[in-house]
């Protein structure tokens, strides 16, 4: 790509894998992240379908399968704790069952992308962009920290579902690009082990849509979800008032929710990791306007309960800097062609089961007597592997999208 210079706002995961492209194709790349350093925390997240194809192109299989979970499935539980319905792994990367072969944690799998690219590719942790202008074929760039005002060829924000960049270049506010889905998560780690080294990760609803899901890692620990569907203007305001009114929140709705809710709400108290935030989708009719594109969640988020966040994001990642290669001297036009050849995917990798995420979180008992009786005969019968074969559960089909090949070279 000549001495094109390009930035890219955002280190998390569809940041790096589109500047170890880049610069696969000649690039000068830069990534500026807001925060002082590398994120090390973050939930569970897997890589499906052709995200898999991606990494092993990228030479980071066995990289990543070092750092995994651990995790060997999936219980549905009762009250009791006793198991309803259990997923286990299926041991093949083609059919994947709700536990992924590729179950990281993504500060692990935001370190194995920079540990790859950080040699090559310039990073300025602490900063942020505060303000854009194109002037003729470039953009000028200005920091909100120390670093100097600088012009590149291009930018792309990578900088998640709540991009600051995206809401600057667009014009365009939360409420104006999010499809809610009417569900709240809360995310943080579990210093003690809860599940008493059981590798098996538990989901437990409680009357009311709430959700109480433990996952175990590698580090011993767990990492816990705590999930209500709601549309009460109470969890609306907690989301922008801050982690305070956010755990007051959660401690007022899961009051007595049963099963281990006290004991995690507790540890809710003093962790450091905490997140919360609404889960919706993101719909942007462009991707690009001008010399700035869009990448990642901050394009086309599917909500982690998709299944297929991380994956659309490397995808994503991949066909943006192999169009923008192909199309050195018009970029515009390659943003054009990016969004055109990865649109079939976004839209497979959006498309939920009718009724989601409300229809896996009831509102009454009875409803969870009938999810969990269903839910244990699909594991019984082992439809859950016929289910992903043939598509039928879109989180865990594998899209039959094939990722395009193109010419890299330095």
């Amino acid at each position: 790509m000549g001495q094109k210079s390009i930035l890219i706002s955002g280190a998390g995961i569809a940041g790096p894998v589109l500047a170890y492209w880049l610069d696969r194709a000649g690039a000068s790349v830069t990534i500026v992240e807001r925060a002082a350093s590398l994120r090390s925390s973050g939930q569970g997240i897997d890589i499906r379908g052709a995200a898999v194809d991606v990494i092993r192109q990228m030479g980071v299989e066995d990289d990543i399968r070092r750092m995994t979970t651990t995790e060997e499935g999936v219980s549905f539980i009762g009250s009791d704790g006793r198991d309803w319905a259990v997923f286990k792994t299926t041991g093949s990367t083609e059919s994947q069952s709700f536990t992924s072969e590729f179950e990281i944690l993504r500060g692990d799998l935001a370190r194995v992308f920079y540990d790859m690219t950080k040699d090559r590719i310039k990073y300025i942790f602490g900063d942020s962009i505060k303000e854009v202008r194109e002037v003729g074929d470039a953009v000028e760039v200005d920091f909100a920290g120390e670093t100097p005002t600088a012009s590149f060829d291009a930018v792309v924000a990578a900088d998640g579902q709540g991009s600051k960049l995206r809401s600057m270049v667009f014009d365009v506010t939360p409420d104006q690009c999010y499809k809610s889905l009417g569900q709240y998560m809360a995310y943080f780690t579990l210093p003690k082990d809860l599940l008493n080294g059981d590798k098996i990760a538990k989901w437990y609803n409680a009357p009311g849509r709430r959700l109480v899901f433990l996952r175990p890692n590698r580090r011993g620990q767990l990492q816990a979800l705590l999930g209500v569907c709601t549309t009460s203007p109470e969890a609306a305001s907690a989301a922008s008032a801050g982690i305070d009114a956010q755990k007051a929140f959660l401690r007022k709705t899961f009051h007595n929710a049963g099963w281990l809710s006290e004991p995690v709400l507790a540890a809710m108290e003093h962790a450091d990791d905490f997140y919360y935030q609404l889960i919706a989708q993101v719909k942007m009719d462009k991707w690009a306007r001008g010399r700035v594109a869009l990448v990642g969640d901050a394009a086309y988020c599917p909500t982690p309960i998709s299944g297929m966040g991380t994956s659309l994001a490397i995808v994503g990642a991949y066909i943006l800097a192999g169009e923008m290669a192909k199309r050195l001297d018009d970029l515009p036009a390659a943003f054009q062609s990016y969004q055109e050849v990865l649109t079939p995917y976004v839209v497979q990798c959006q498309k939920l089961v009718p009724g989601t995420p409300a229809i896996v979180n009831p509102q009454t008992q009875w409803g969870i007597t009938i999810l969990y009786s269903i839910l244990w005969f699909v594991s019984w019968a082992r439809l859950d592997q016929l289910a992903s074969r043939i598509g039928a559960i879109p989180a865990f089909s594998q899209e039959r999208f094939v990722v395009p090949k193109y010419g890299w070279e330095r």
